[in-house]
């Protein structure tokens, strides 16, 4: 499926009723279909960037907003997509399932549906994470940026950076305040000398998660 395509079915609608609208802002508070309604809601949506607008501006401001957003997450896809075809899909994952991730992540916490697929774009970069490793680093990720007071993409960063070698990477984390125990602190090691390197990876992700929480849906 294309990135345009999947997009259609991860906002449900296409972006065409919502260009349509700035054209003719004076009259959009009257002409609203009943697919830009559904585009417009849910949880974590574009919805709610538009519902502010609403109150305290104006429908076209609204939908401006809401244009930038489907446009940044259109742009983050494509990146996404890049960087799945770069590293040969190493970690296992298609583009539907980093977006609908992401969008999830989205619905959860404060963060937006484009900075969580930048996110993600940022850890599949590496080149390195396990199979079936995926979600809990983005998981993770977001945890460590609210607890470090990090961005989202930094903090994906950093932990595809540990994650590419796990039993030298955790010292950058635990130089950044992450406790290990010395039972992790020897599996590891072990692990990834053993050839399972996903493992290690796990090691690593249960420690934040041990550590961290729910950091990113408290906040």
């Amino acid at each position: 499926m294309s990135v345009g395509g999947t997009l259609s079915v991860l906002v449900g609608a296409t972006i065409a009723p919502l260009q349509k609208g700035l054209k003719q802002a004076e009259g959009v508070v009257h002409n609203f279909s009943g697919g830009v309604s559904k585009f417009l809601a849910g949880p974590g949506g574009i919805g709610g960037a538009i519902a502010g607008a609403i109150g305290g501006a104006t429908v076209a401001a609204g939908l401006k907003i809401a244009v930038d957003r489907f446009k940044a997450v259109e742009d983050a896809s494509t990146k996404a997509a890049a960087a799945i075809t770069m590293t040969g899909g190493a970690a296992g994952v298609s583009l539907d399932q980093v977006q609908a991730s992401a969008k999830a992540l989205s619905q959860q916490t404060t963060i937006g549906t484009a900075s969580a697929i930048n996110m993600g774009t940022a850890l599949l970069r590496s080149g390195q994470l396990g199979e079936g490793v995926f979600d809990e680093a983005l998981t993770q990720s977001a945890n460590m940026a609210a607890a470090l007071g990090m961005e989202g993409p930094a903090a994906a960063e950093k932990l595809a950076a540990a994650l590419k070698n796990p039993r030298e990477g955790y010292l950058e984390l635990a130089a950044a305040g992450v406790r290990f125990t010395e039972e992790q602190l020897k599996m590891i090691p072990a692990l990834q000398a053993a050839g399972d390197k996903a493992g290690a990876q796990n090691i690593i992700l249960q420690a934040l998660n041990a550590q961290m929480g729910d950091a990113a849906k408290l906040a």
